[in-house]
């Protein structure tokens, strides 16, 4: 099986699981809370915060100094993101869709390249955002809500941003650019 199938299956399996495990997300939010009180959005915070800084450290040698500026609004975005979404619950999207923004930007074909690309996996992550505020409006113990749409857009946008800077620095890797390639580079 090839890793292009991989990723289509997993990417599938990974919706569908938010899809189904929906209905419990909030009795499981509300077991951790008996546990761990008011400090669950610490928490949140500083799980976020660790695995942001070490998807940064994995790629830092793939990231120039001139990769390195691009990646300050990101930083921001993130932090204006987990600053506004004082749920914890909300904070769990910008981990939840940007994890499946990376899986579709694995799944798509290489024959997608540049904007055309990220604007398809923001859309892909946003609709899948839809389908899961959908589902929750049908269920009786849940709220479908468009914040959670708007927030789920946040986060595959900022994802797929990161994606991007970091794929840039990938592909400069190993090999030196011309004058030419650098006066044209964006």
């Amino acid at each position: 099986m090839s890793n292009h199938r991989r990723y289509i299956i997993l990417s599938t399996a990974y919706v569908l699981a938010i899809y189904t495990t929906s209905g419990q997300m909030r009795d499981l939010s509300s077991l951790i809370r008996q546990f761990v009180g008011d400090a669950l959005n610490v928490l949140m915070t500083v799980g976020l915060t660790l695995i942001l800084a070490g998807i940064l450290l994995v790629f830092r040698h793939a990231l120039s100094r001139r990769h390195i500026l691009p990646l300050l609004p990101i930083l921001l975005g993130y932090g204006f993101g987990l600053w506004w979404l004082t749920i914890p619950e909300e904070r769990f999207h910008l981990l939840q869709y940007g994890l499946l923004c990376v899986l579709c930007n694995k799944t798509l074909s290489d024959q997608f390249q540049g904007l055309p690309r990220h604007g398809l996996v923001i859309l892909l992550v946003t609709l899948a955002g839809i389908g899961d505020e959908l589902i929750q409006w049908l269920r009786p113990n849940r709220v479908g809500d468009v914040r959670d749409v708007l927030i789920n857009f946040v986060a595959a946008l900022l994802a797929q941003a990161l994606i991007a800077i970091v794929n840039r620095g990938h592909k400069g890797e190993g090999r030196r650019s011309t004058p030419d390639e650098r006066t044209t580079d964006c």
